[in-house]
Formats: C-alpha cells, sequence, structure tokens
C-alpha cells in the first residue's frame, strides 16, 4: 500500500495538469458527462464526488443541477485550496481527506461519482472503501465510476511509466461485480469507451433497485428528450463554455498564483 504522505505529494504536485485539463477540456470528463447525464433517472439532491481534484466537474454538476448540495473529496491540500478558491460556493464545499466511515458519517447521497478514481484505491482497502460507499449512498442512490481498462493501464505501464501513478490497480466487470453487491445496486452500465483509442477506458453505472418501476411510455421518453436538449442548451452557454472564459476566470480566481 502506497504510503499516504506521497499520494498527497504526488497529487499537489499535478495542481497545473489539473488547471489546464480544466481550460483546455478533459476529453475523459466530456466522455463522462455525456454517460452521468444520460443515465440519470432524475435530478440528485445531495451528490458526492471523491477525487475531485481542483473542483471543475463538482462545478460542472453544480451548474448543472443548481439546486443540488454538491460536496468534492480529495487527498491533496493544494487540490482543495484551489477548489475552494475557484468554485466554493453554498451549494459547492470542498473537504481534504480519504474516504473512510467518519468523514460524511451519517449523511447520505443520492449520486457517488469517481471519475478515473477507484483505480487509485488499493486492493487492500478497496472492502472496507466500498462498505463506506454503500453506507453513504441513498435509497434511491447511484454510483458512477469511469477507470482505465486493464489492457490500457497495462500498455502505459510498459511504454508510458511515468503516466503511472502511485495506486493504480486493474478494475474489471468482476471488480465492479463485487461493488454492486456490496452497495446493493444493479449495475446499469458497463461499457467500454474510446477517448483516444478504441477500449481505452471503461464507464460504469451502477443504481440501486427502482421501488416502483413501471414501463415508461414512449411519449414520457420524448419528452425526456425534449427535456435534456433544453438543458443542454442552457449549458452551452455558460459563462465557463469555452477555453478562453476558463483560462480568464482561473487567471482572475489564482492571479499570481498561476
Amino acid at each position: 500500500m502506497a504510503d499516504r504522505k506521497n499520494v498527497e505529494a504526488y497529487y499537489d504536485e499535478h495542481i497545473t495538469g489539473k488547471l489546464q485539463g480544466f481550460y483546455n477540456g478533459n476529453p475523459r470528463a466530456d466522455m463522462g458527462w455525456k454517460t452521468l447525464t444520460s443515465n440519470l433517472l432524475s435530478a440528485p439532491k445531495t451528490i458526492l464526488e471523491i477525487g475531485c481534484g481542483i473542483g471543475d466537474f463538482c462545478y460542472k454538476m453544480y451548474t448543472h443541477w443548481p439546486e443540488a448540495m454538491v460536496t468534492g473529496l480529495d487527498i491533496s491540500p493544494k487540490s482543495i485550496e484551489v477548489a475552494n478558491r475557484l468554485f466554493s460556493n453554498d451549494h459547492l464545499r470542498f473537504v481534504v481527506g480519504i474516504l473512510d466511515e467518519k468523514v460524511f458519517a451519517g449523511q447520505k447521497f443520492d449520486l457517488i461519482v469517481l471519475m478515473d478514481v477507484y483505480e487509485h484505491i488499493s486492493n487492500e482497502i478497496r472492502p472496507s472503501f466500498d462498505k463506506t460507499l454503500a453506507d453513504l449512498l441513498s435509497e434511491q442512490g447511484t454510483v458512477f465510476l469511469t477507470f482505465p481498462t486493464p489492457k490500457h493501464l497495462d500498455y502505459l505501464k510498459k511504454n508510458v511509466p511515468d503516466e503511472i501513478q502511485p495506486v493504480d490497480e486493474d478494475i474489471n466487470i468482476h471488480t465492479i461485480s463485487a461493488l454492486a453487491n456490496t452497495t446493493a445496486t444493479d449495475v446499469i452500465l458497463y461499457l467500454e469507451m474510446e477517448i483516444w483509442c478504441r477500449g481505452d477506458y471503461t464507464h460504469a453505472f451502477l443504481r440501486k433497485p427502482e421501488q416502483n418501476w413501471e414501463i415508461v411510455s414512449s411519449s414520457a421518453r420524448g419528452m425526456k428528450r425534449i427535456i435534456r436538449a433544453f438543458r443542454k442548451l442552457i449549458r452551452n452557454n455558460n459563462l465557463l463554455s469555452t477555453k478562453k472564459s476558463r483560462l480568464n476566470f482561473v487567471k482572475r480566481k489564482l492571479g499570481k498564483d498561476l
């Protein structure tokens, strides 16, 4: 198991790259966003992102669901400092630390997001980590994960070792099935994606079973498509929708610290 201080230091050192990913755009986050919003049944009221980095994906969720309470958690103190300076508000807060049974004791979340994070949870602690996720998930809760496929991770280890992080474990359908069993969720989606090459990432979507399931008419589905299209139009007019606006936003918030 990697030493926690070394892990903190590793992510503290990568703030610049995270900022660049925000204002230049991040294909992995963009693809994850499409999968997430396409599979949610309703707007979540409480959201937790584990491994939130500088908080840009949390901010995106807040702008899409402005009535929700969004919480970002990250092991990197510097990441959380930047996240607070950039995005913190009454509906969006950031917490530094690791996920355990104490950090959010008694709280429940409708949506828990792990964007390129689950592979960085060591095999030794994953059972307790999964149990904590189960305790935090609401009765209508959803868990959404993105992670590199084992074949892509193997390629990186052999050919681009500098991109390997202090902990990088293989995640496959059996790992996700175990998570679903612990969290009492159904695996709604397990799909290999193409970010830079075919089959390099996987998206997994786990959801608590619907208590009052019924067949939805085609007209109702059509209305949902109209609503999604309208929301997309609103998102596209967001003040941070372009690279230039995001870069100016970061410069204004961080100034000389950039």
